[in-house]
């Protein structure tokens, strides 16, 4: 073997040496939800602010939130250990628009059987417009529904329908174990018994975690005094 053949061999062997002792970053799905100008958008924004660090402020990855009405909008923010200095998880942002059909079919590209147990739901309600809370929450959980079961597939055993059984099952899990940290119960006790949920508990299970946030909180103050 050549010396040039001998030096590009060493070289490879250096790339996947690191490549190999490199930790894995593990990928998470975070998907936007809400009505159009419920302020999803901002609620991005800040997401992604708070992820960064300030020596990434110059690199301008805030900036990759469009402003315009795109059916479905992708950004990413890195999630780092204690330290700051090593990125444990890149989560993926998708903002869908809104619940018009043509945009749902955009889902499938969101939630799908290989990372559906790496994805949480945020649905963005809009506090200027409180007595549409109701209406509009029920609406995105059926959209979400309507997701789910594309998942699914057909009747029978698919990879979308056990993957998510596994996520409901694990998220029913979480809700029997869980427990308010300022209660005084022997975890160990609670955790070898799991009681059925409460009457209006997870009735309707779809195996996402979902988080609500209201936007616009600063307008509370007027609805009052109207």
């Amino acid at each position: 073997m050549t010396e040039a053949g001998t030096s590009e061999t060493n070289l490879w062997e250096t790339v996947l040496r690191k490549v190999g002792t490199s930790k894995a970053v593990a990928q998470k799905k975070l998907l936007v939800l809400g009505d159009a100008g419920s302020g999803k958008t901002s609620v991005v924004r800040q997401l992604l602010q708070a992820s960064q660090q300030a020596s990434d402020v110059r690199s301008g990855a805030v900036e990759t939130v469009s402003e315009h009405d795109l059916a479905l909008s992708y950004s990413y923010m890195d999630v780092r250990d204690e330290d700051g200095e090593e990125i444990v998880a890149r989560v993926g942002v998708y903002q869908l628009a809104s619940d018009r059909t043509t945009d749902r079919e955009l889902l499938q590209f969101v939630l799908d059987a290989q990372t559906f147990g790496a994805a949480a739901i945020v649905v963005v309600l809009d506090w200027s417009r409180p007595w549409r809370f109701v209406k509009s929450l029920l609406r995105w959980v059926h959209v979400l529904s309507a997701a789910v079961d594309a998942v699914c597939g057909e009747s029978g055993w698919t990879p979308g329908r056990a993957a998510v059984d596994e996520c409901r099952e694990r998220l029913e899990r979480f809700l029997q174990e869980y427990t308010d940290a300022d209660a005084d119960v022997d975890v160990g006790r609670a955790a070898d018994v799991l009681l059925p949920l409460g009457a209006g508990v997870l009735e309707a299970n779809l195996g996402l975690p979902i988080v609500v946030v209201c936007t616009k909180a600063d307008t509370m103050g007027v609805l009052e005094r109207e």
